[in-house]
């Protein structure tokens, strides 16, 4: 089993552009949102602060529970979001474009939709990341263009077998 920390984009979420730290391999994006929403339309003006790129070069993973335990920090992530259409909201990022992730919003907050899966695959293995409701991107300025997202996952390994838990969490600026 060949473990390694490597920075996965959270791209979950068009929100909190979360990369993700995964087993062996490109991670997906983070997103988040807060449980209320669902099928925004294009009016629904709640959700423009959310809307747009927002960027860091400081989001931190952490790796726990399993052999390729550890922490990465200081990662440059880029984060898309845009309207949804079962969700209020999509998250895509740089690190993992391929992960779309989908979030409600409520108020200042950004919600996850739980157990969301993507997959990072590699020559002998694949990494499935399965997202839990508790992620979230956060509007943290009077002004809309600062955020914080933590991003929350399971990470399996096939063929192994091996689970982690994956956290990310990082400050985000409005571009």
């Amino acid at each position: 089993m060949r473990w390694r920390l490597r920075s996965l984009v959270l791209s979950s979420l068009a929100l909190a552009s979360a990369s993700a730290v995964g087993c062996v391999g490109d991670e997906p994006a983070p997103v988040a949102a807060a449980p209320d929403g669902g099928g925004a339309d294009t009016g629904d003006d709640r959700l423009a602060p959310f809307l747009g790129t927002w960027s860091t070069s400081k989001a931190t993973q952490t790796l726990s529970n399993c052999q390729a335990a550890g922490t990465q920090r200081d990662i440059t992530i880029t984060l898309n979001v845009t309207r949804g259409t079962t969700s209020d909201i999509l998250a895509t990022n740089t690190l993992a474009p391929s992960c779309v992730l989908q979030a409600n919003v409520r108020g200042d907050t950004a919600t996850l939709i739980a157990d969301q899966t993507c997959t990072a695959t590699f020559p002998n293995a694949v990494d499935t990341y399965t997202y839990a409701g508790t992620s979230t991107f956060k509007l943290v300025s009077a002004d809309g263009a600062q955020a914080v997202m933590q991003l929350d996952a399971t990470i399996s390994n096939s063929p192994s077998g091996a689970t982690c838990t994956f956290q990310e969490i990082a400050p985000y600026a409005k571009k």
